[in-house]
């Protein structure tokens, strides 16, 4: 695959608009019933990007979007490109405690949600000058300073991956692309541009499809998708499961540094894997150069035996594996992954000393300091190996534990308190806290404080209270003398009665999701028995396997306990049948 000429480059907002005048009846996107060719998309935009430059919103302008997937968020990230205003993405699933403290931060001049999109599509585009280097949306991540950091992306690197993507995936008019991405996420900006760039059509996936790898399937399936992007572990139960030789899908890109099982070769469609990151985006994919690509169907006896890498860089991005002097480590050699590429971010937005720290000179521009541990491959290709810092991966979203003892430290029971990640049975990595408590505080009270504050992800499985942390010479918490977690301790939701045994078969598949304890027949198995959406998802999948039932995560979550399970279970058989 060719570098991409810088002159080649274009504003994603006039690809669209090109679209729009080459094929205006052609279908841009959907969400269920829902849809718009793209000249309604353009015009929709228009509209929007009218009321907006009336409010004030111009050039960087920072315009707030808490909204979920839909295609109004869609029509105002247009609306944004085209007055070259900076998006800030949020997730309206996150705790209110967290959202309020990203909208002070980032002081947004106009927060969108749903009901301020307008519809009439009766304005002309704007008349604005949009440079590549303009800033065009800001992304939150994990801080490692108790707080979440905004990460300025300019409009350049949007181009880029747009560009590289179109070529790297073989994006054409006819395909179908998903959008399944959080909408706090930077991911959705490969799921969409580089489609509505090529005159392909994106569809948007409901929530509850998406916590669910049963319900993902089936829509994946029913809306014809041909491409698809899918984060860890949720990528990992997908491929997993049966699939008809007949699936419109061709390609589901798996974003992940560390993919634990290759996917079955058989699999009617390819998995490839790619790397990237809020501040250098597109970093590295399984599928350059195409006809040299690693995916399940290319991958030999002697490539299965090995953990699948994350891949070559995308054509303009230079990957440096270097050692602490920053010096060049030889091929397979274990070195920090350096980034140096026009996909860069400007940096942490008003954080200049952070950014000073992680973006360095670099000879015709900079290099990201990505923290990420790799090898480079004799071939090329480059695996992840782990991380120089405490950063972890959860559910294929960056945490710094720093945040979350952060917000633990805010309980009046916890004096001192450590974060880290651990392998629970089922071997997910789970988020695992140690305390020192000044009072009586059982875990639960803990998990529901920490879970009003954090997103579900970030909320550790299980609470062990210590007399004291474990120190280091050098008096830092030693974190390899702390002890193991004990994944089945009972004093969150003890079995309690028995119940019957559909219920009993329930609450044990529960547990062996969530390597923990039986859960009584009446607890909420989300806020107090250590589960979480993607927890939730994977148990409604099983029950629909294991007991032939259509049964809807929405559904289960308006009573999500045992007992509720059961008899929502026998219900659907009774109507089935």
């Amino acid at each position: 695959m060719a570098a991409v000429a810088s002159e080649l480059l274009v504003p994603v907002h006039r690809l669209v608009e090109e679209q729009a005048r080459l094929a205006p009846d052609a279908l841009a996107a959907s969400r269920g019933d829902d849809s718009l060719t793209y000249a309604e998309l353009d015009a929709w935009a228009n509209e929007l990007a009218a009321v907006l430059a009336a409010q004030g919103v111009g050039i960087e302008t920072r315009v707030a979007f808490l909204m979920e997937r839909s295609l109004e968020l869609l029509a105002a990230f247009l609306a944004t490109y085209k007055l070259g205003a900076a998006g800030i993405l949020l997730d309206p699933a996150w705790p209110h405690e967290r959202v309020a403290r990203c909208l002070a931060a980032a002081d947004p001049l106009v927060t969108l949600t749903g009901a301020d999109v307008p519809r009439d599509g009766r304005a002309a585009p704007p008349d604005v000058d949009v440079h590549l280097d303009t800033l065009a949306y800001l992304v939150q991540t994990s801080g490692s300073t108790g707080t979440p950091k905004s990460v300025g992306v300019t409009s350049r690197s949007v181009a880029h991956c747009v560009a590289t993507h179109r070529q790297g995936y073989r994006i054409h008019a006819g395909d179908r692309s998903s959008w399944v991405a959080p909408p706090g996420s930077s991911a959705a900006v490969g799921e969409l541009w580089p489609f509505l760039a090529s005159g392909a059509s994106v569809h948007v996936a409901e929530p509850e499809v998406v916590a669910s790898p049963a319900e993902l399937q089936e829509w994946l399936l029913r809306a014809q998708i041909t491409k698809t992007y899918v984060g860890m572990p949720l990528a990992e139960l997908l491929y997993l499961r049966e699939w008809p030789r007949e699936a419109a899908l061709e390609l589901m890109v798996v974003g992940s540094d560390s993919v634990r099982t290759w996917p079955p070769a058989e699999l009617p469609f390819e998995v490839a894997v790619s790397y990237g990151s809020a501040e250098a985006n597109g970093v590295c994919t399984c599928l350059v150069p195409w006809s040299d690509r690693l995916t399940s169907a290319t991958a030999g006896e002697r490539e299965r035996g090995r953990r699948p890498p994350i891949g070559r860089p995308w054509p303009d991005v230079e990957a440096l594996v270097l050692d602490e002097r920053l010096e060049a480590v030889p091929p397979s050699e274990l070195g920090e992954l350096y980034v140096s590429s026009c996909e860069l971010a400007r940096g942490y937005v008003d954080d200049p000393r952070l950014t000073a720290e992680r973006f360095l000179p670099h000879p015709g521009g900079r290099l990201y300091k990505t923290g990420d541990l790799v090898c480079r491959r004799e071939d090329g290709l480059l695996e992840h190996r782990g991380r120089v810092d405490d950063q972890v991966k959860i559910r294929g979203q960056r945490v710094e534990p720093a945040e979350v003892e952060a917000v633990l430290l805010a309980h009046s029971a916890v004096e001192s308190v450590v974060v880290v990640a651990r392998g629970d049975p089922a071997g997910e990595r789970r988020l695992v806290a140690y305390y020192v408590s000044g009072r009586p505080a059982p875990p639960a009270e803990l998990r529901a404080f920490a879970a009003e504050r954090l997103p579900d992800y970030m909320v550790p499985r299980v609470y062990t209270v210590l007399p004291e942390l474990p120190l280091s010479a050098n008096r830092k918490v030693d974190r390899a003398a702390l002890p193991e977690p004990d994944w089945e301790r009972d004093d969150v939701a003890p079995a309690g009665a028995p119940g019957d045994g559909l219920e009993a078969e329930l609450r044990a598949l529960w547990a062996e999701i969530v390597g923990g304890p039986e859960p009584a027949p009446d607890v909420h198995l989300l806020r107090e028995a250590g589960g979480d959406s993607l927890a939730a998802g994977r148990l409604v999948g099983a029950v629909r396997d294991r007991y032939g039932v259509r049964l809807r995560l929405r559904d289960f979550l308006r009573e999500p306990t045992p007992a509720a399970l059961a008899r929502q279970t026998r219900q659907l058989r009774r109507q089935q049948a």
